[in-house]
């Protein structure tokens, strides 16, 4: 559907998506993500995976990690569930468990962390 502009009106629902057909029997992931209009951070994020999970595959998915001071930036070709970012320092990261896809940088902050600190991670399926 790509990105559009929607305006939310407070203590209300608001209707972002009518009507959409899937063309084929295909399992979809749907993913949302509401960014604020003033200076572009991420002020929500939410995804549906197909059901049950059991069934689907996650073969072939590769997350890029890279770590700068203070930050840790996630990239993926392919969407992924359930993202856990694990260090060996004792070290608060302000977003840990969560779904990434393609086109998007995740950036998760995480004061005290060094550039050449260990980072790994690990998601559903692996």
């Amino acid at each position: 559907m790509g990105d559009r502009e929607v305006i939310l009106k407070g203590n209300q629902t608001t209707e972002i998506v009518a009507h959409h057909s899937i063309p084929n029997d295909k399992p979809v992931v749907v993913c949302s993500r509401f960014v604020s209009k003033l200076d572009g951070a991420v002020i929500a994020e939410a995804a549906d995976w197909p059901q049950p999970l059991k069934y689907l595959k996650f073969n072939d998915r590769k997350v890029n990690v890279s770590v700068e001071d203070d930050k840790i930036i996630l990239s993926t070709s392919k969407p992924v569930m359930g993202i856990e970012v694990l260090l060996d320092n004792d070290i608060f990261l302000e977003d840990n468990g969560f779904d990434l896809f393609p086109g998007y940088k995740k950036v998760v902050v995480a004061k005290g962390l060094k550039k050449f600190d260990a980072v790994s991670v690990r998601h559903y399926g692996d």
